[in-house]
């Protein structure tokens, strides 16, 4: 199952339609949605469904053949996927294994539209704001490589690592 947890706003998705590219198979078919902030929205599916389609079209990484995402009342359907402020931790943890966690965390904030639309935000210091967080330590956990930290700890690297930025 997937799990949207809406913390500090809202999303409304208007007659989401998403069609394959060269094709007119609808993968997702006008898809109304209404999550309030403080909701915890699961989506349930068999493979294949579309599930993991829908969330890429909420943060941006997929755009939608038809129809509208608003955040907190604002239209983001065609806004640049960095700059909605939303990610996504998928199953596969997404972590570079020649990296330490903490350098895994720390990417993010080395994208150039990272860096010219929050210059005020101290990388390493986020960092280790969000690693308290989510009770990461620093000596068991943020310098180690991923092959060398359980299937949890690569979890929480990778949630880390969304919502550092």
């Amino acid at each position: 199952m997937n799990y949207i947890d809406i913390k500090k706003l809202n999303v409304y998705l208007s007659d989401i339609t998403r069609k394959e590219i060269h094709s007119k198979i609808k993968i997702l078919n006008n898809i109304n949605i209404s999550i309030s902030k403080g909701e915890i929205f699961g989506i349930v599916g068999p493979t294949g469904c579309g599930k993991t389609i829908l969330l890429k079209t909420i943060i941006g990484i997929v755009k939608p053949s038809e129809g509208y995402i608003f955040k907190d009342g604002i239209d983001i359907t065609y806004t640049n996927p960095f700059l909605r402020n939303m990610s996504i931790v998928f199953q596969d943890y997404a972590l570079y294994p020649h990296l330490t966690s903490k350098e895994n965390i720390l990417i993010p904030f080395f994208m150039r539209k990272y860096k010219d639309n929050y210059p005020e935000i101290d990388p390493n210091e986020r960092t280790m704001k969000v690693a308290e967080m989510l009770h990461i330590n620093e000596e068991k956990l943020l310098n180690r490589k991923p092959k060398f930290i359980s299937g949890g700890e690569k979890q929480r690297v990778a949630i880390a690592k969304a919502i550092a930025i």
